[in-house]
């Protein structure tokens, strides 16, 4: 979901300094499924005085965390459970 470079976090350290900067990148990296996710919520904030945007966009924006607990449960397996469970039995 997220092209992660182990390189990229301690170099990023240095020039990224608000929670806004560090959620703006790593949307920007946003691959497969959520490129859709990604583009309504870059759209809206970037269309929008900070004022004026939705409580959701300013919690996103305003703490890395938020954004990355949104984007995991927009996009992870309802059934988690039993899908592991599938998964054992396929291995077995």
């Amino acid at each position: 979901m997220v092209n992660k470079n182990p390189i990229l976090p301690r170099f990023y350290k240095k020039i990224l300094f608000t929670y806004a900067d560090k959620v703006q990148d790593a949307i920007i990296n946003i691959i497969g499924d959520a490129l859709n996710w990604r583009e309504l919520l870059l759209r809206d904030y970037l269309e929008h005085e900070p004022k004026d945007l939705d409580d959701k966009i300013k919690q996103i924006f305003g703490n890395y965390n938020c954004f990355e607990d949104k984007l995991k449960n927009a996009f992870k397996d309802p059934d988690e459970k039993r899908t592991a469970e599938q998964e054992l039995i396929k291995l077995q």
